[in-house]
């Protein structure tokens, strides 16, 4: 994202959705939510990289751990956790998402077009250039 951002400051944007896959991750949907609680904290994409990296195990603890590794409100942010608030927000995205055809993180859309998996900026570029240049309808 960086660096598309930085190629195409005024012709990308990134709108991130939550797709939990419970049938890998079992607690994906809480660590989901954990991340919208970081959001009221002006802090989701920071705790979203340390849920990535995989240093703390996915569960309250872990979850509170992240927090206050980036100096957040922990007493916000257990209250927001513990009540469920974005519960039901991440499973909108998740069938927002199953009802586009997505099966797998991660995948990415542009313009409509989907990029499924890990793909190097060369595939987003090329995307992206033809769709710049009007080459796709």
């Amino acid at each position: 994202w960086p660096q598309l951002k930085a190629e195409y400051p005024d012709e990308v944007r990134l709108v991130y959705r939550d797709f939990p896959l419970t049938n890998i991750h079992p607690n994906a949907t809480p660590a989901a939510s954990a991340a919208n609680c970081a959001a009221d904290q002006e802090l989701y994409w920071e705790y979203n990289d340390l849920l990535y990296s995989g240093r703390q195990n996915l569960n309250k603890t872990g979850f509170l751990a992240y927090a206050d590794e980036l100096g957040m409100d922990i007493e916000v942010f257990t209250e927001c956790i513990e009540s469920g608030r974005y519960n039901s927000e991440v499973m909108a995205d998740f069938e927002y998402a199953a009802n586009l055809g997505v099966s797998s993180t991660p995948t990415f859309f542009v313009n409509g077009i989907p990029i499924v998996g890990a793909q190097p900026f060369e595939v987003f570029s090329q995307l992206i250039e033809k769709e710049l240049a009007g080459e796709i309808p």
